[in-house]
């Protein structure tokens, strides 16, 4: 593989970057792809989670709904634990 050797207020500029992300020229040609190195001890970002999640936000918040429209109270959980 050939190695490129940027300057400093590039690489402060991609040090600032989270994901991969396009490398254009002034024209906006596409020159390439930069993912930066993640050390494997890091960990991700709430917003990294967030966008790698599978599940649309629309379906998580339909999975909430039903949840919150199943299942039984706390006060009628314990007036039935009461009970016994």
């Amino acid at each position: 593989m050939t190695k490129v050797t940027i300057d400093a207020t590039t690489a402060a500029l991609l040090a600032t970057v989270h994901g991969e992300v396009q490398i254009c020229d002034s024209s906006g040609n596409i020159l390439g792809w930069y993912a930066p190195v993640v050390p494997s001890s890091s960990q991700p970002t709430r917003q990294e989670l967030i966008d790698s999640c599978p599940t649309s936000e629309e379906e998580l918040q339909r999975r909430i709904r039903e949840e919150k429209d199943s299942g039984r109270s706390w006060a009628d959980i314990r007036r039935e634990l009461g009970s016994m």
